[in-house]
């Protein structure tokens, strides 16, 4: 009779490991409500013309959250720094909201009896 170590196998009273990463899927929805968010936070500018006496007038646009990276009043004005600020800033909002639903569901999992 070979040994269960031999085999690989474990015995039945032996609850499997779950690895670091997995995430649950409330975890998932969640991450995936805050980049929605993000994007729509992302996407805020305002152009609108007007007409007065004969001449045309534009409003500026900005895009970007929370720091503008791109204005726009008479001609465009873009910034990588405050581009890749904004990137850092998503991922680090991203990744906090993912630990925090995390660890929340991992310690009600560790309270059900």
């Amino acid at each position: 009779m070979a040994s269960s170590s031999i085999t690989g196998e474990r015995p039945l009273c032996e609850k499997p490991e779950r690895p670091w990463f997995r995430f649950h899927l409330l975890t998932a929805l969640v991450m995936v409500t805050v980049a929605g968010a993000i994007m729509y936070l992302n996407q805020n500018s305002v152009s609108y013309t007007f007409e007065k006496w004969g001449l045309t007038a534009r409003c500026s646009a900005k895009c970007g959250w929370p720091f503008s990276f791109l204005l726009s009043e008479h001609g465009t004005d873009y910034s990588d720094y405050k581009l890749w600020l904004n990137f850092s800033c998503w991922m680090i909002i991203l990744g906090v909201s993912a630990l925090a639903t995390e660890s929340l569901i991992r310690r009600r999992e560790g309270r059900k009896p």
